[in-house]
């Protein structure tokens, strides 16, 4: 997935869009909602119904359909397709369901939920400094902590390798400052209530951002302890869902695919693959490849993620 599609994967990648809005608690639910009214199949976020509908103004609107495309809610625009067409069946089936199902999280809201949103918005590489980030630049830093300057210049310098456009200086700070907004809490609004609990992804506390106001020059942190609150439910939930039943993936593979997204290094890593399996024995096993000599992980019965 990381190696040897580079060209196709980062063709995809953009670094504008969100209209300089990170994405606010409520928004995917919203858009989703909007794009599941058969009312709306003909119209965009661009209309005066969008903007009722969702209650915001025309570039709220329009960076609520870059994050559901950013989050792989819905498909990039093809031509042709309503919004209800390019909903990405699986999400919706789970968090909204039709009325003969359960639905896991109707609100986005469940920290499974949440972590679910983190790792769709990283690899579905739309979003670029995302992907990047969490599958690029942090596996190959000696340490957890990055500026600006350090994090623009590398991915310049990514762009470049591949043979790829490289934004304009004013665009790449603008997602920059977005990205940043997304996993950390500003620190001179910490008692505006609004701000605070605004940005969807901002519980999960990746990132740890200094005692300043400024973004420029500033180091901020990788926080890694989050790894320990990776709910196992959700690495079940994607071995079983996206290998299949009977699938067998080596550790690395896994680590590659499934580890990177969510800061796990590779002890961190094996560690949780080991808990997994102590606690789901009749859904995941681990096994030496008689081919290969290397631990597998081997995927025995099919996961659901179930309300309780």
């Amino acid at each position: 997935m990381y190696i040897g599609k580079v060209n196709i994967i980062t063709r995809l990648m953009r670094f504008s869009g969100h209209e300089t809005f990170s994405c606010r608690a409520n928004w995917l639910n919203k858009g989703v909602k909007l794009c599941m009214l058969r009312s709306t199949q003909t119209i965009d976020f661009t209309t005066s119904e969008a903007f009722v509908n969702l209650g915001v103004g025309k570039n709220m609107s329009m960076s609520i359909r870059f994050w559901l495309e950013a989050f792989g809610l819905i498909r990039a625009d093809e031509g042709g397709e309503s919004l209800q067409d390019r909903l990405d069946s699986e999400v919706t089936q789970l968090f909204y369901g039709d009325e003969n199902d359960s639905v896991f999280d109707p609100y986005l809201e469940d920290p499974i939920t949440i972590w679910y949103l983190h790792y769709k918005l990283v690899t579905s590489k739309y979003a670029g400094i995302y992907y990047f980030f969490f599958c690029h630049f942090i596996p190959r830093k000696a340490t957890d902590g990055f500026t600006e300057d350090e994090l623009l210049n590398s991915l310049r310098s990514y762009l470049r390798k591949n043979e790829l456009s490289v934004p304009s200086d004013n665009t790449l700070m603008n997602d920059f400052s977005v990205f940043i907004d997304m996993y950390s809490v500003k620190k001179n609004v910490k008692d505006d209530l609004d701000e605070v609990a605004s940005n969807i992804l901002q519980p999960l506390e990746i990132l740890i951002r200094p005692d300043v106001s400024r973004i420029k020059n500033s180091t901020f942190l990788v926080n890694r302890s989050v790894t320990e609150r990776i709910p196992l439910e959700l690495l079940a939930y994607l071995f079983s869902s996206e290998l299949g039943k009977g699938a067998s993936k080596s550790m690395d593979f896994l680590l590659e695919e499934y580890g990177r997204p969510f800061l796990f290094n590779r002890n961190s890593f094996h560690l949780k693959i080991e808990h997994l399996v102590d606690n789901y024995p009749n859904h995941f096993v681990l096994a030496t490849s008689k081919r290969t000599g290397i631990a597998e992980l081997q995927v025995l019965e099919m996961f659901k993620l179930v309300k309780e």
